[in-house]
């Protein structure tokens, strides 16, 4: 494990890059530096393990020695704060669906630009601008649910958090705004943190998990109505309100 850091004006998010091939976590960590990124690296499940509670970003390579990066996510996302991009050199739709459905925020398959994840790295750590004046963090309300805008925390009628992926709060959050109102399957698709991927079932993957976990706690949890074809809505009985 190495630790390395550079002042740089971009962002600072502190990212653990687990990957168990050397040469690719030299050139990546080399770039990530560049642009400002705070970089730990390591080459196991271990190593991840020991570190991920101090991370803003974990890059987790699915292909580990001691671990499938699958049983990770399945076992452990739930317990981390930081958000989650897959880099693997699986390009079957089942291993980037698999990783969706266990709460990964992305999915990159390798070999993949560096452009790329830049780009889809800096869309994880921006942070809406704070309100002039001071004003509260914006919530939008539904069915006795709170969405956190700002944190992407979203509160359950009981008071429990529920843990949401990036592409399952973008997910709820325009289904939400909708207040009750259809909202089309191409809307939500150009959503998606993987929105380059053409699979058809990773929208429906997502809502079907977002499904789930609007029901852990509450049986009157708001539903989510399928239209065949057309799109996606809260029920009218649990549209949003500000």
């Amino acid at each position: 494990m190495t630790t390395r850091t550079r002042p740089m004006p971009n962002t600072g998010a502190r990212t653990l890059l687990v990957d168990d091939d050397p040469t690719f976590r030299n050139l990546l960590e080399h770039i990530l530096l560049d642009h400002g990124y705070q970089v730990r690296t390591a080459g196991s499940a271990a190593e991840l393990l020991r570190q991920a509670d101090s991370c803003d970003l974990i890059l987790l390579d699915l292909g580990l020695p001691d671990e499938d990066g699958l049983v990770l996510l399945r076992r452990y996302r739930t317990q981390w704060r930081a958000r989650v991009v897959v880099l693997s050199g699986r390009c079957d739709a089942e291993s980037r669906l698999g990783a969706l459905e266990l709460g990964a925020d992305e999915v990159l398959t390798k070999p993949f630009s560096p452009r790329e994840l830049l780009l889809r790295l800096a869309r994880l750590v921006e942070h809406p601008a704070e309100r002039p004046g001071g004003a509260p963090t914006p919530v939008l309300c539904f069915g006795g649910w709170q969405l956190d805008l700002s944190g992407r925390h979203l509160w359950s009628p009981l008071g429990t958090e529920v843990c949401l992926s990036r592409g399952e709060f973008e997910l709820l959050r325009a289904l939400a705004e909708a207040r009750g109102a259809v909202v089309a399957r191409s809307r939500l698709e150009d959503l998606l943190p993987t929105r380059g991927d053409p699979h058809p079932g990773t929208l429906t993957v997502l809502m079907h998990r977002l499904r789930r976990k609007l029901a852990v706690d509450c049986a009157d949890a708001p539903a989510l109505e399928t239209l065949p074809g057309i799109g996606y809505r809260l029920r009218p009985e649990a549209a949003a309100r500000a």
